[in-house]
């Protein structure tokens, strides 16, 4: 839950409930104008009226191409809709044919399509002025512009901006879409390229988000020393651009100050003597290549459930820093999936990165290499990876825990989704009883551990342990949650239970939502980000449209009911898995405890005197000194047959007569109650050892 999700739209007649009509079918496709870049595939779904499974459907279109549609059952089938490239905007007529089983029914539908090139609007950017000088001219200007769909400015949003080298200060509005801020460059003298990305995640969508950038190439400023004949002069030649001359010292010593763009990485020097002979050398200015990389990435914090995707882009610059096309780009991911790279511009070029379904440590890290430009021209970003909710917890502890009022003894609470990954960051609440736990801390990734102290003589010989586990708040909201499972039925009829989370699928409580489409109603997130209501108008049959929408702009969800025959379902169209926790997910176990001094029992048989009779069986009772404990009480237990009565004597050593059945052996056990230290023997019937 890292990027707004795609708000569904209702097409058309679709747009208030309506029974679907017989042979009609309808097309749900994403809200706004469809993606006309080239770019990632989109889910389009197609819903045959008459809860209709099996036959076949096939979907065309005249611009852009679909997938095989997968039948969902009840009638919805989703294909995926594979975006053509369009220069501004177009129309793309989508056409679909049901056929049955019995290939004699025909149902059809189509819809047409607005297709767009920047289906989430663009950016622009600019700097001024467009290049700088270390140590001296160290500030730009930036300027930015944002722009909607229709390439209408887009005012109220917070452009992100990043820079690979340097630091920037506070975007700020300046109203009709423009944005502006400052550039400082790096304090190091050598020559540098910073790149400036901006983006409007604000207004992500379709696994795209409009994002711009620009390189600023940074001169070096050096001081370059020398020596040479006394009086001679020396200039330096860099790039276009000639310093000095300067005059050597009585003693030969002279220092020229230059500017070095980046990418220069030799000079001439030129020395003139006081006859005016020039002699002209090259001179390595050792300084370190230009790196000819940059990358960037959004979100950049994912679920790892093997489908969350993140839009990368790849900015490639010769060695003075202009953006240029400049040969093979290499990227790879340690542990997710990237996609091909395609060419966006001159010097651009955008994959998109698949998350693995598992979090492994909990980060994932994208490196672009670019073989032309040498070892240095290489960049890396991380992507963070979040578990699901937390869905199974395990108190972890050793078998026995000693009751001496001073031994510190660890135990750990794990926490797992219900896909097996640790769950990190979570508030986990551990209590024992009898006993004291002492502070705690996130040992591993979704390993909780503290320690607890037992004092002695407890009132029994085990202690209870719970541990309540509770997700942290979020921040700023950023999405509403909707699940399969968020649609209720009751005695009043359904309800609708979704969750307002932050932009890592943490809990946003206190936030104001209201329900359109399926009744009118407003709500307040509880302290589990959780919004609850109760639905309205759809006894009747039809398809309804639904929204939630938050007071914060640019949060809202819609979500579809289908209502057939008084019973109502939710589509699975665009909804997530879980939501957060409810409540506090707990977890409890009891663990034996052992006194101050440990115990032991030795134990010994003494075979009877005739074949047939009783076995005597001895135990003795000793401390961790080997002296025998007296005043105890010891229990003898056998897997059949019977036990007689338990004599101590003398103090501390205890024995029985233990009577067999028929069974080939039977197993003795001894057991000192309080402690749970035990003992077993073996005896052999009919009466031989």
């Amino acid at each position: 839950m890292v990027s707004r999700r795609l708000r569904l739209g209702i097409l058309l007649g679709l747009l208030l409930a309506c029974p679907a009509r017989a042979g009609e079918m309808f097309f749900l496709t994403p809200e706004g104008c469809l993606p006309g870049d080239g770019g990632p595939e989109v889910a389009v779904y197609a819903l045959v009226p008459g809860d209709a499974s099996g036959g076949t459907l096939r979907l065309r279109s005249d611009r852009g191409s679909f997938s095989a549609p997968e039948d969902l059952g009840g009638g919805l089938w989703r294909a995926f809709f594979r975006p053509p490239l369009v220069e501004h905007s177009a129309e793309a007529l989508f056409e679909g044919e049901w056929t049955g089983p019995d290939r004699t029914a025909a149902i059809r539908g189509s819809h047409r399509a607005q297709l767009c090139r920047h289906p989430c609007g663009s950016l622009e950017i600019s700097a001024r002025p467009t290049e700088l000088v270390a140590e001296e001219d160290r500030e730009a200007e930036i300027s930015i512009v944002v722009l909607d769909s229709r390439g209408a400015p887009l005012s109220g949003v917070s452009p992100i901006v990043t820079a690979s080298v340097g630091r920037l200060s506070p975007v700020e509005d300046l109203g009709q879409g423009r944005y502006r801020l400052r550039f400082e460059a790096p304090k190091q003298p050598f020559p540098q390229v910073a790149i400036i990305t901006a983006a409007n995640p604000a207004h992500a969508r379709l696994d795209r988000v409009a994002a711009a950038r620009l390189a600023i190439p940074i001169a070096g400023r050096l001081n370059l020393p020398g020596r040479t004949t006394p009086g001679v002069r020396m200039e330096m030649r860099v790039g276009e651009k000639t310093f000095g001359p300067v005059t050597a010292d009585a003693k030969g010593n002279f220092t020229i100050p230059i500017l070095v763009p980046p990418g220069y990485g030799r000079g001439k020097a030129t020395s003139i003597d006081r006859v005016g002979n020039r002699k002209v050398a090259e001179v390595n200015l050792f300084l370190p290549p230009t790196n000819q990389l940059g990358i960037w990435a959004f979100p950049r914090v994912l679920p790892a459930n093997g489908r969350a995707r993140s839009r990368l882009l790849v900015t490639t610059i010769d060695p003075v820093g202009r953006a240029a096309d400049l040969g093979e780009v290499r990227i790879r991911a340690r542990r997710g999936v990237i996609g091909d790279l395609r060419p966006e511009g001159r010097g651009l070029w955008e994959a998109y990165y698949t998350a693995p379904s598992e979090v492994g440590e909990g980060v994932d890290s994208i490196e672009v290499t670019f073989p032309k430009g040498g070892s240095e021209s290489r960049a890396t970003v991380e992507i963070a990876l979040l578990p699901g909710t937390a869905a199974r917890a395990v108190i972890q502890a050793p078998e026995s825990i000693p009751a001496d009022g001073r031994s510190k003894t660890p135990i750990a609470v794990a926490v797992t989704d219900a896909r097996g990954n640790p769950v990190p960051n979570l508030q986990v609440r551990l209590s024992v009883r009898p006993g004291n736990v002492i502070g705690q801390r996130e040992e591993t990734l979704g390993r909780y551990l503290s320690e607890v102290v037992v004092p002695q003589n407890p009132e029994r010989w085990w202690l209870e342990a719970k541990a309540q586990i509770q997700d942290r708040t979020g921040s700023e909201p950023a999405a509403i949650s909707i699940t399969p499972a968020s649609l209720q039925a009751g005695p009043g009829g359904y309800t609708i239970e979704a969750a307002v989370v932050d932009g890592s699928g943490l809990s946003a409580p206190g936030q104001t939502v209201s329900l359109s489409g399926c009744g009118e109603a407003v709500s307040t997130s509880d302290r589990f980000g959780r919004i609850r209501f109760r639905l309205s108008g759809i006894e009747r049959n039809g398809l309804f449209p639904c929204r939630l929408e938050a007071q914060t702009p640019n949060i809202a969800q819609r979500f579809f009911v289908l209502s057939s025959g008084g019973h109502a379902r939710l589509l699975p169209i665009d909804l997530d898995d879980e939501l957060p926790l409810a409540g506090p997910l707990e977890v409890e176990a009891r663990i034996g405890l052992v006194p101050e001094h440990p115990l032991d029992i030795q134990i010994e048989k003494i075979a009877p005197a005739s074949r047939g009779g009783a076995w005597t069986v001895r135990a003795r009772l000793i401390g961790d000194a080997g002296e025998p404990v007296a005043g105890r009480r010891l229990v003898f237990a056998t897997s059949s047959g019977r036990v007689g009565p338990v004599e101590e004597n003398p103090p501390g050593v205890f024995q029985a007569a233990v009577h067999p059945e028929n069974a080939a052996t039977v197993v003795v056990s001894v057991t000192e109650p309080d402690s749970g230290v035990s003992a077993v023997v073996r005896l052999q019937a009919g009466g031989s050892p």
